[in-house]
């Protein structure tokens, strides 16, 4: 029970059933212990699923200071610094700081990473692009099928973002507090 990777999948599991009380409880233990940039993120999106904006932006505020303690001891993590810049609804820094980690790491999560900060930053088609990359890679979870579902729904790609939500919501219809919603919200817009 103290197990804190099975803490935080208890979490998650937590936040997916709509029991977000006790998902903060879970991720105020976690990040207690292991104030991971990965780890505050989640809490931050469970704190705003909540309506918690202060403590979000809190958690945030320590995320950001977690990733230049590491930077200041020569690490590089571009792409939790994008991460970071993204739930700070920073798309310009993301997309600086992700795709610098393109150049060092072309994997699948710094694709998809990459591809959502470019469609927050209004460059729908270059994020398609890098969307693509994420799933040519092999990864085809449910939060990147949302991603380049929503950019084919940006870009007026009905049926292509159609398939792609629905994919991401039998994948798992509870991949995000926030995200699944909107997925399910953009599905209806789109009669599916």
């Amino acid at each position: 029970p103290s197990y804190l990777p099975l803490v935080q999948g208890r979490a998650k599991v937590y936040a997916a059933q709509g029991r977000l009380d006790r998902a903060l409880s879970d991720y105020a233990t976690v990040t207690s212990r292991i104030p991971a940039p990965a780890y505050l993120i989640e809490y931050a999106t469970v704190l705003r699923a909540a309506g918690r904006i202060a403590d979000a932006d809190a958690q945030l505020d320590l995320a950001a200071a977690a990733m230049s303690l590491f930077a200041a001891n020569g690490g590089v993590d571009d792409l939790g610094g994008a991460q970071v810049a993204i739930a700070r609804n920073r798309p310009a820094d993301a997309v600086r700081l992700a795709s610098a980690e393109w150049q060092r790491r072309p994997f699948s999560d710094v694709a998809d990473t990459l591809s959502w900060a470019l469609h927050l930053a209004g460059r729908d088609q270059e994020a398609l692009a890098y969307a693509g990359k994420a799933q040519a890679l092999g990864a085809h979870p449910a939060q990147y099928l949302f991603h380049q579902g929503a950019i084919e729904y940006a870009l007026g790609q009905r049926s292509l973002a159609a398939r792609d939500l629905r994919a991401a919501v039998a994948t798992n219809p509870h991949f995000s507090p926030v995200d699944a919603p909107e997925a399910a919200h953009l599905l209806t817009i789109l009669g599916s």
